[in-house]
């Protein structure tokens, strides 16, 4: 461990399957089991992938799929994106 990097509130995220099918009691032992957990939080892959999916859902047009939206915001990110010529955003390639 190096002496000058110094965690205060360190936490950690534990993907630990799919949720799709489960029923109200799995998803409330887990809610338990996160309450008693102090800086490790268990998450299913399901839970992880919700809000990207709903973010994706708000940009993406009609006649568009998920999967080109995600593309063009890869695109606006690499290139910018701004729309004021900075480089402001831009991501290595």
């Amino acid at each position: 461990m190096r002496p000058d990097i110094v965690a205060y509130h360190p936490r950690a995220v534990v993907v630990i399957g799919r949720s799709h099918d489960w029923g109200e009691t799995k998803l409330h032992a887990l809610h338990g089991l996160n309450s008693r957990m102090h800086g490790i939080t268990g998450m299913t892959y399901d839970r992880l992938i919700s809000p990207c999916h709903a973010l994706l859902s708000h940009v993406t047009t009609v006649n568009e799929t998920p999967e080109a939206a995600a593309c063009a915001a890869r695109k606006v990110v690499v290139a910018g994106g701004s729309g004021d010529g900075s480089s402001a955003g831009r991501m290595p390639r």
